[in-house]
């Protein structure tokens, strides 16, 4: 079965652990100097699953990548509506950038078509066992 270089898991495993502390950060900064209402309830909803697609990149699994890109695009989003409300966030600013650089790199480098191997060579061997049991 192939798997991760010892490289790409220790860039998973660090990339996905400072993007959760980033994130986190943003998270409880909102929380502290929010103002209710639903805008900002959808926003703790996009820094959640800024997390949870650092928590798939830990974990190396295939969805982590979409999520990731996702989550770039909706914190790019809340970032021009920051500007537009004439609010700044350095944290925000600083979690767009690190999530952009992590999926320029995550699409760059042989890490996802390793994980997408990985992810079908257990596959395989699960429904091998499968037959067997």
């Amino acid at each position: 079965m192939t798997s991760l270089t010892r490289q790409q898991e220790s860039f998973c495993e660090n990339a996905g652990l400072f993007g959760v502390m980033i994130s986190i950060a943003c998270l409880i900064q909102h929380m502290f100097f929010m103002i209710p209402g639903w805008i900002t309830f959808t926003i703790i909803g996009v820094y959640i699953l800024c997390i949870t697609g650092f928590v798939l990149l830990m974990r190396k699994s295939t969805v982590a990548l979409r999520l990731l890109f996702i989550s770039a695009i909706l914190i790019f989003l809340l970032e021009g509506f920051m500007i537009l409300s004439l609010a700044f966030s350095l944290v925000l600013l600083i979690l767009l950038a690190y999530l952009l650089i992590i999926v320029a790199l995550l699409y760059s480098g042989d890490a996802q078509k390793e994980l997408r191997k990985k992810a079908i060579a257990e596959k395989e061997e699960a429904a091998k066992w499968n037959g067997i049991v």
